[in-house]
C-alpha cells in the first residue's frame, strides 16, 4: 500500500482505498521490523475506516498525524504518523511506531521534500473545512512553494477553510467583573461568559488559521480540560492574571503565550474600502490572520472583496446594521440571527459585511489585529 502511495504521488495521480457494501468497523493491517527506502522501521499500522463507497485521495492531501491518547494502563501516549481526510472525518491512517525521527525520512519516501499548487488545491477541494493539524501541514506545503503569486492565492484559500467557532456555546464561568459589567447576567441568571466572548473566539480563529492549538508555552494544565480554544484562552488569562479580556494588550499577551506568533494592531476608523483593502489585504496574502473591531464586537476577517468583508462571526449574522448596540443587529421581522447555544450553531459563518451597509448605517472598522507566524 505505501509503494502504491508513493507511485502516485510520482505519478501526480489518486491512490484509491476500497468500499464496503456492508458497514465494517475501523481495520487495521500491521508491518513489523519493515525495511522502506533502506530504513528499518519496528511497526507501521496501516488503520482504514471503509465507507460503502470506493475512496481516492491524491498523495498531496495527507497531513501530519500526532496524537496523544490514554493507554489501558492509564499512561498518556502517542501516536505519530500521516492521514488522510474527508470533511474532518479520518478516513486512513498511517501510525509509525518507532522513533520519531524516521517519520520525516518516510514522510519523503511517500510524499517529497514539499506540496505542489496542485497538491494543495486538491487538499482544498476535497474538504469544505480543515482540522487544525490539517492547516498547519496545509501552511507547511504552502510555504515550501517558490512561486510568490500561487503562495498568496493559496494563502486566501486557506483563510476559508479555518474551523468556524461560535462563542455562544463556550463554557468559560463569568468573572465577578462580567456580573458587575452586564446587569442582563444577574437579571437572566448567566453564569458563563460566552455571549461576551467575541474577543477571544476571534483569536482563537486567527491562530488555528496560524497552525496553532493548545497548550501554551509554560502554561499550566489546569486548563487543559477545556475543549474549546477560546475556553482554554480565557481559563488561561485567569490563571495568569492578565488583564481583561476585552482589551487588545491582553489578547497580544495570549498570543506571545504560543510560539513564534507576531502580533501587530492597525488603527482604522473607516468604512472605505480602498483604506482597509491597503492596510489589510497584504497581512491576509502573506499568510497572517486578522481580527477586526467594528460596534464594539470582534470578528475574524476571513477575505475582502469588492462587495465587502468576508468575516467569521462568532456571535451569528448581522441582519441589521442600522440598530444600536449589538445584540440588535442580529434580530430583525422577529428572527434571532444569533448562534444557537448547543454547539450547532453557524449563522455567523461566512457573511459578509456589504460596503455599502457599512458606509450607509456610518458602521467603521475602528482597528484590526495582525497575527502572523513568525
Amino acid at each position: 500500500m505505501l509503494d502504491e502511495i508513493r507511485e502516485a504521488r510520482i505519478k501526480d495521480t489518486n491512490f484509491s482505498l476500497k468500499g464496503y457494501p456492508e458497514s465494517k468497523g475501523e481495520s487495521t493491517l500491521t508491518a513489523k521490523q519493515v525495511k522502506i527506502d533502506g530504513i528499518d522501521y519496528k511497526k507501521i499500522r496501516l488503520i482504514y475506516k471503509p465507507d460503502q463507497e470506493k475512496k481516492s485521495f491524491h498523495p498531496g492531501s495527507y497531513f501530519q498525524y500526532n496524537q496523544q491518547f490514554l493507554s489501558e494502563k492509564g499512561k498518556i501516549e502517542e501516536q505519530h504518523g500521516f492521514a488522510f481526510m474527508i470533511n474532518n472525518s479520518e478516513i486512513f491512517k498511517i501510525i509509525v511506531d518507532d522513533d520519531t525521527s524516521k517519520i520525516s525520512k518516510l514522510k519523503i519516501y511517500l510524499f517529497g521534500r514539499g506540496g505542489t499548487y496542485e497538491s494543495i488545491n486538491r487538499l482544498f477541494a476535497v474538504n469544505e473545512t480543515l482540522s487544525p493539524a490539517q492547516v498547519k501541514e496545509a501552511r507547511e506545503q504552502i510555504a515550501s512553494l517558490t512561486d510568490v503569486e500561487k503562495k498568496k492565492e493559496l494563502y486566501l484559500m486557506l483563510q476559508k477553510k479555518v474551523p468556524y467557532h461560535s462563542q455562544r456555546d463556550n463554557g468559560s464561568p463569568a468573572t465577578d467583573e462580567d456580573i458587575a459589567n452586564n446587569s442582563w447576567m444577574t437579571t437572566y441568571n448567566i453564569s458563563t461568559a460566552g455571549d461576551i466572548m467575541c474577543n477571544l473566539t476571534s483569536e482563537a480563529m486567527c491562530l488555528e488559521y496560524l497552525g496553532i492549538t493548545p497548550p501554551c508555552k509554560g502554561c499550566s494544565s489546569n486548563c487543559n480540560s477545556y475543549d474549546q480554544f477560546e475556553d482554554y484562552m480565557e481559563c488561561t488569562r485567569v490563571d495568569k492574571g492578565f488583564d481583561h479580556r476585552g482589551k487588545a494588550n491582553t489578547r497580544e499577551e495570549l498570543a506571545e503565550l504560543f510560539y513564534n506568533v507576531g502580533y501587530e494592531s492597525v488603527i482604522l476608523k473607516t468604512y472605505e474600502k480602498d483604506v482597509i483593502e491597503n492596510k489589510l489585504r497584504t497581512s491576509l496574502e502573506d499568510g497572517c490572520s486578522v481580527l477586526i473591531s467594528a460596534f464594539g464586537h470582534n470578528v475574524r476577517l476571513q477575505g475582502i472583496t469588492k462587495d465587502g468583508l468576508v468575516v467569521d462571526d462568532p456571535y451569528g449574522k448581522v441582519v441589521d446594521f442600522s440598530q444600536s448596540g449589538v445584540t440588535p443587529k442580529y434580530k430583525k421581522d422577529g428572527k434571532d440571527y444569533r448562534n444557537g447555544e448547543d454547539f450547532t450553531g453557524k449563522e455567523g459563518d461566512n457573511n459578509v459585511w456589504k460596503w455599502t451597509d457599512l458606509s450607509s448605517n456610518d458602521v467603521r472598522i475602528d482597528y484590526a489585529e495582525i497575527y502572523c507566524s513568525e
